[in-house]
C-alpha cells in the first residue's frame, strides 16, 4: 500500500491554507479566540450601519405582522380567564 492517499495527500503537498488548518486543528480555543477577535470587531461606522439595518428590519417585520386566528384569539383572551381556558 502506498504512503500517499487521494483523500489525504502528504502534508508537504498541501496548499498553505490546508497546512494552516491542519496545524490549527488541536489549538486551544482561548488561543483561537485571541487571534480571531480583532478581525470580528466592527469599527464605529460599521457598528452604526449594522444597528440601523437591524432596526429597519425589525420595524419592517413588525409593520407587516399578520397574526393568524389562534394568535389573535390568544391576544384577545387571557389564558387565565374562563374564556381563555375554553380556548384551550
Amino acid at each position: 500500500m502506498s504512503s500517499t492517499n487521494a483523500f489525504a495527500p502528504d502534508f508537504a503537498s498541501r496548499t498553505p491554507l490546508r497546512k494552516a488548518i491542519a496545524t490549527a486543528i488541536r489549538r486551544p480555543e482561548q488561543t483561537c479566540m485571541e487571534a480571531l477577535a480583532p478581525a470580528a470587531t466592527l469599527s464605529a461606522p460599521e457598528d452604526s450601519a449594522v444597528a440601523a439595518m437591524a432596526t429597519q428590519l425589525a420595524q419592517t417585520l413588525r409593520a407587516q405582522r399578520n397574526p393568524g386566528l389562534v394568535a389573535t384569539l390568544v391576544q384577545e383572551f387571557a389564558l387565565s380567564s374562563a374564556a381563555g381556558g375554553a380556548l384551550l
